[in-house]
């Protein structure tokens, strides 16, 4: 499983909530009075999971490779069939 968390770069001065970028838990932006993540911009939430088969065999033996957002590669040479499943998720963060 792999997150990003859509946050915006700014406070919007018509109170719009828009995500600007989408990044890892270790890159959002800090207050810079408190040195906290700034969690008040955080307005959405991107989720990949990597799912497998309980069963092996019902494919070729060959490398497959699978990617979650911006994760590194996952590469395996197996006959498991797997599939990445993600989705985004607007967060009321107001």
């Amino acid at each position: 499983m792999h997150a990003l968390y859509g946050q915006a770069l700014a406070d919007s001065p018509t109170g719009e909530r828009n995500v600007q970028q989408y990044v890892g838990a270790d890159k959002l932006q800090t207050d810079p009075v408190t040195g906290q993540i700034n969690w008040r911009r955080v307005y959405a939430i991107r989720i990949a999971v990597l799912t497998r088969s309980f069963q092996s065999g019902a494919i070729e033996n060959t490398e497959r490779i699978y990617r979650l957002l911006d994760a590194d590669l996952y590469r395996y040479t197996d006959q498991t069939s797997r599939q990445v499943f993600s989705t985004s998720i607007a967060i009321a963060n107001f």
